[in-house]
């Protein structure tokens, strides 16, 4: 059964505190019901570990409360990240996060709703309780980046803990759940459809990625244990994070240290392999990066560096000199180069998104409670540093 099948059991009210049988490599972890934050259930075998990383919170009236996530290794957790409060340490190069979806005072009460996932996403609920932006209005107020739209993601929005709304390119000032609304122009424009966790080191077993599920994103492997800074630059759309995969291209978080990135996607949609969509979406944009063709990458207007079309390089008439079909020629045999590497990116959505080796976590609505963060009443949208 697909992980996405497994997260709509997870979803709906369950009597007690116990998941479904979908889910029986989880088990309470303590009989403790921690304030703010609810009942957290780990993985059977090895507890939160680096292969598992990911726990699940559950309110004392048995619904999905939230998620706890945990990162290993020296610089995997950094700066204003930690100084700030969003990881907290547990020793030995060891930190750990959570997102609550749900309200603080319901979590050990007892309590039900018709909620099925929640209706907020907030950080550390029980110590710093940061609110992440339920709209992408919410978000450019409170001074968040927009990045790039792909194609079941919606757009990405970054915030720089030191610098917003502007980017310093230090690793550690990174929030590390970085959300993604249904961009302009689509059906539920402004809408948040997911969220991801950040870390600025690879993550998986010894360091070297991860390939299992409820765990880190696997990715292809010529890119290493997680991703370049160019795949990472891939969620924004910004003049100094280049996408280009030629040898010498500028890594904007090289004073960090930081050689990769690892990222664990979060969904909410009922139908995340087609929903969200990006519109304006263009293969012809597209031709000098591959990775952008496969998950219909555009980078919406609102963005530091909107897609402009190839076209662009025609003369007023509509006819293209020598020296710019050159540049065009050009682009497309970099197209073609790059084949291995459009073919190795394939492999990798495919398994975001089908398989029980999928490793992409979605939570999703079902027929027992309403659609996900529709009361969006109950959710202080600000987002204060």
């Amino acid at each position: 059964m697909c992980i996405r099948d497994r997260f709509k059991q997870l979803n709906a009210p369950l009597s007690g505190v116990t998941p479904t049988a979908t889910l029986e490599n989880y088990q309470l972890s303590t009989n403790e019901c921690y304030p703010g934050l609810g009942y957290l259930w780990s993985s059977t075998n090895t507890d939160i570990s680096q292969t598992t990383p990911l726990g699940l919170w559950y309110t004392a009236g048995g619904q999905i409360a939230g998620l706890r996530i945990e990162v290993w290794g020296a610089g995997a957790a950094a700066g204003r990240q930690v100084s700030d409060g969003y990881y907290v340490s547990d020793g030995d190069d060891r930190w750990h996060m959570s997102v609550s979806f749900r309200a603080s005072d319901v979590m050990c009460s007892g309590e039900t709703d018709s909620e099925v996932v929640g209706d907020r996403l907030v950080i550390n609920q029980d110590t710093i309780a940061k609110s992440i932006p339920m709209t992408s209005d919410a978000a450019a107020a409170a001074g968040f980046m927009p990045g790039s739209c792909m194609k079941s993601m919606g757009q990405h929005w970054m915030y720089d803990l030191e610098d917003a709304p502007s980017n310093s390119w230090v690793s550690g000032n990174l929030l590390p759940v970085v959300p993604m609304y249904h961009a302009p122009g689509a059906p539920e424009a402004g809408k948040i459809n997911a969220f991801f966790f950040a870390s600025p080191v690879c993550q998986g077993p010894n360091n070297e990625g991860a390939d299992t599920a409820y765990s880190w994103d696997n990715v292809p492997s010529l890119l290493g244990c997680g991703l370049s800074p160019s795949s990472m630059c891939e969620n924004f759309c910004a003049t100094d994070c280049s996408t280009s995969l030629l040898p010498g291209t500028t890594n904007p978080w090289a004073s960090s240290g930081t050689t990769h990135w690892a990222t664990m996607h979060i969904f909410f949609n009922a139908d995340p392999k087609e929903q969200p969509t990006c519109p304006g979406f263009s293969y012809l944009k597209n031709l000098d990066n591959p990775g952008a063709e496969v998950f219909h990458r555009t980078c919406p207007a609102n963005t530091q560096t909107p897609n402009t079309d190839l076209n662009a390089v025609l003369d007023p008439n509509g006819h293209s000199s020598s020296s710019q079909s050159t540049v065009v020629a050009v682009v497309v045999v970099l197209t073609v180069v790059a084949i291995f590497v459009t073919a190795s990116v394939v492999v990798y959505k495919k398994r975001q998104s089908t398989g029980p080796e999928d490793v992409v976590q979605q939570l999703k609505p079902t027929e027992k409670g309403g659609n996900t963060y529709d009361a969006l009443s109950t959710q202080d949208p600000r987002f204060e540093i």
